[in-house]
């Protein structure tokens, strides 16, 4: 007779983003006061991301998620001076652009009024393209070298969402719209780079989130001020 037995391995943790997290959770501790540990890990999990991504794009790092790491990593043991002024200065641009950017609902009427929806195939006809990541790390760049370092994976997804969307809406196809896409892809990046320089001029939220009052008590008010 044999058990089945599940072996859960934890992550394995850098110290490159166990200092980060700990930045992070500091600064969000002097900024928006108490938070739960619920609240304060989401928030922590969204900033850290937009901090490796922000370093990616304005040190040129070529490569994954490790190479960001491992530059970082060189910066704590050589400079932690210049890391220390790159974080503060990276911080306080992504809470204001989380104030200015981010509009927080509890009501899921609201939500579904001000929520954009994209027809299911949108998303198959993005995962086909054989330049997806490509064009993301482009767009990646654009956005957060027009200023805008919050929510930066989600507002990438979606203006490729939303340009990939008037395609398709279209010619209703997907095979077709993968197909049409991949011949025009300067057409693509044109109204891209177009839809970057609207959001640099736009003055209003972008990102819009939905809390659960029963999992985060109170946020609303806080996050929001």
């Amino acid at each position: 007779m044999h058990n089945n037995i599940v072996v859960f391995r934890p992550r394995l943790v850098r110290v490159e983003e166990l200092v980060l997290r700990r930045m992070i959770s500091n600064k969000l501790k002097e900024e928006f006061q108490v938070l739960s540990n619920r609240e304060e890990n989401f928030i922590v999990d969204i900033a850290l991301k937009d901090f490796l991504n922000y370093i990616k794009v304005m040190k040129n790092i070529d490569g994954d998620l490790l190479d960001v790491y491992n530059y970082i990593g060189r910066l704590l043991e050589e400079k932690p001076l210049e890391l220390k002024r790159e974080f503060d200065e990276w911080i306080d641009e992504w809470i204001l652009k989380w104030r200015t950017r981010v509009k927080i609902t509890v009501n899921e009427d609201e939500f579904k009024k001000i929520a954009v929806n994209f027809d299911k195939e949108v998303d198959e006809v993005i995962s086909k393209l054989p330049f997806i990541d490509e064009l993301k790390e482009y767009v990646l760049g654009s956005i957060i070298r027009a200023g805008e370092v919050c929510m930066t994976n989600l507002i990438t997804d979606s203006i490729i969402k939303a340009e990939v969307a008037k395609f398709f809406n279209n010619i209703k196809d997907v095979n077709k719209t993968v197909e049409i896409l991949s011949k025009n892809t300067i057409s693509l990046i044109n109204n891209i780079n177009k839809k970057v320089k609207f959001i640099r001029n736009y003055r209003g939220p972008l990102v819009v989130l939905r809390f659960d009052l029963v999992v985060f008590h109170g946020t609303t008010s806080k996050l929001s001020r």
